[in-house]
């Protein structure tokens, strides 16, 4: 599609790692992509790390995607907090760990938005 990835970094299970890893890195891009940590389990805390600094959240990323994974694996799609916002002027998506997510989640939704999600976060530089 055209876009560069500027850095993979795995960071471990920790609010504040995910937290500080995040806020380097929305300052260099248009939008991140957090894959892990949206689940249930007492390790998934990427959405406690992230949520917190959003400055605009877009609960319908969230909502989609769990309408969509509910069509592939039934009610266990509600175990997912998958969940977007906007922190600075970057568009930050918190998607599952497996890989079958993580692909869902960019193929079906991030991949049809974020064009004109990053013209508008642009727009108000």
């Amino acid at each position: 599609m055209g876009w560069r990835v500027k850095e993979k970094k795995i960071v471990p299970d920790d609010v504040e790692a995910i937290k500080q890893a995040v806020l380097e890195i929305v300052k260099e891009v248009d939008a991140v992509i957090v894959s892990g940590g949206s689940g249930v389990a007492r390790s998934d805390v990427t959405v406690e790390a992230l949520k917190p600094l959003f400055e605009k959240e877009m609960p319908g990323f969230g909502e989609l995607f769990r309408m969509l994974s509910y069509q592939y694996i039934g009610g266990n799609a509600m175990l997912s907090r998958a969940t977007a916002g906007v922190i600075g002027q970057a568009a930050v998506f918190i998607t599952p760990g497996s890989p079958d997510g993580a692909l869902l989640a960019f193929d079906q939704i991030i991949s049809h938005c974020i064009q004109h999600l990053v013209y508008l976060l642009r727009k108000e530089r």
